[in-house]
């Protein structure tokens, strides 16, 4: 029984396989032992080398994560907006500042 890493072009890990359990591996791969497999669950590792190796990368996140924290922010302080609209309470700066930089994100990255 092998355990594999799937990972994308920049050893970015994509999943773990085991031969004992799945027919097909996808590639491309990286063979690993269990001690390493372990490693690498136990540590929440991301970046599995071609040695097997494996640590925690940061990744930038991707244009699709940007703009659903956009929306995600958007949703959160949507009442803010229906306040402002019952009660004439003003929205805190920082919120509106925010909030405009949240709808410029989801403008350039959906476009």
């Amino acid at each position: 029984m092998a355990k594999y890493a799937h990972i994308d072009e920049n050893n970015i890990l994509k999943g773990f396989y085991d031969d004992a359990v799945h027919d097909s591996i996808p590639t491309p791969k990286v063979s690993l032992t269990d001690e390493q497999w372990q490693s690498a669950v136990d540590n929440n590792h991301n970046y599995i080398a071609d040695d097997g190796s494996s640590k925690t990368v940061s990744l930038e996140p991707t244009a699709g994560e940007k703009v659903a924290g956009a929306y995600a922010y958007l949703n959160s302080t949507d009442w803010y907006v229906v306040r402002k609209a019952d009660t004439g309470k003003a929205i805190p700066e920082d919120i509106s500042t925010k909030r405009v930089e949240a709808r410029q994100t989801i403008n350039d990255l959906e476009e």
